[in-house]
């Protein structure tokens, strides 16, 4: 996951010359690290919870990728199998990193309506 370019990434690799320029693109909270992005932003936050609900499974809460990626692991042992988790894992992330480039790039908006049916319509496509 290190080689994914979030804004700490491309500080630390010295693309980007300010501290200012690292804050997360979606919610300008907190240095836009690979954990912030795709688990601790308001927006995952709350895109992981909306997944989580919609699929009728306990929320957990993961603190990095690498835990997201290891539950996903465990939840599929347990429920409609691995495969499948694994590839709502691998369709939330792709999502939420697609909409941070679209902000980024089209200057699309973020909307947690539009990535929740991106999401559903990626899983099931």
């Amino acid at each position: 996951m290190r080689y994914i370019s979030d804004e700490v990434e491309l500080f630390k690799r010295k693309v980007i010359s300010s501290n200012e320029d690292i804050k997360c693109t979606i919610c300008k909270n907190d240095d836009e690290s690979i954990d912030h992005l795709f688990i601790n932003c308001e927006l995952a936050f709350s895109v992981w919870n909306g997944v989580y609900v919609w699929l009728q499974v306990m929320e957990p809460k993961p603190s990095s990728t690498i835990e997201s990626s290891n539950l996903h692991y465990d939840i599929g042992r347990n429920s409609k199998g691995p495969k499948f988790w694994r590839m709502v894992w691998f369709v939330v992330m792709w999502s939420i990193w697609t909409m941070r480039n679209n902000l980024i790039f089209s200057t699309k908006e973020v909307s947690y309506i539009h990535i929740m049916e991106l999401i559903r319509a990626r899983t099931w496509s």
